[in-house]
């Protein structure tokens, strides 16, 4: 009694592929593993440093007077402000106060970025320019802060405008 067994047709099919074929497979292969283990590793959160009670995050808003979003902007900070002890608000009307106007330059210029469009609000080393709505625009500026909070964000605007350094702050100097 002979017993013969059938070749398996998998095998047959990988004996019979040609280099350029192998090649192939092996690509795929290795992009599948990298977006697996890309994709499927769980993200770790940066470590996240204590906020001390004399933590402060301040926020720089160059304003125009008549500016409509400037008129809802300014209620909207100024109630952040009221509300937690980690911010300290410094607001300056640049459109009639040629000093103003030309403090804003100059941080826009510390910044890289350009000055002109009101509101100009700076907290860290970010500018948000524009308010939209509490729910868009206030929400990223509620983010950023809470992010400096946590973060030290520098206060190379604070500094240029003549405020003391925020102790612990001005990470990297």
């Amino acid at each position: 009694m002979s017993t013969t067994t059938k070749p398996n047709p998998v095998l047959k099919f990988l004996k019979e592929l040609r280099p350029l074929e192998w090649s192939i497979i092996i690509i795929v292969l290795l992009f599948g593993g990298v977006f697996i283990w890309r994709y499927a590793t769980p993200k770790i959160e940066p470590e996240k440093k204590p906020v001390s009670a004399d933590t402060k995050v301040r926020i720089y808003e160059f304003w125009g007077q008549g500016c409509p979003h400037c008129a809802v902007a300014s209620p909207f900070l100024r109630d952040l402000d009221d509300s937690s002890t980690a911010v300290e608000l410094h607001q300056y009307e640049t459109w009639y106060n040629r000093d103003n106007k030309d403090k804003n330059q100059k941080v826009a210029d510390l910044l890289g970025t350009k000055a002109g469009s009101v509101p100009f609000i700076v907290i860290g080393d970010q500018v948000i320019t524009g308010f939209d709505t509490e729910q868009t625009t206030g929400k990223e500026i509620k983010d950023r802060v809470d992010y400096c909070t946590q973060n030290q964000c520098p206060d190379k605007a604070g500094e240029l405008l003549g405020f003391d350094k925020l102790i612990g702050f001005n990470v990297g100097e």
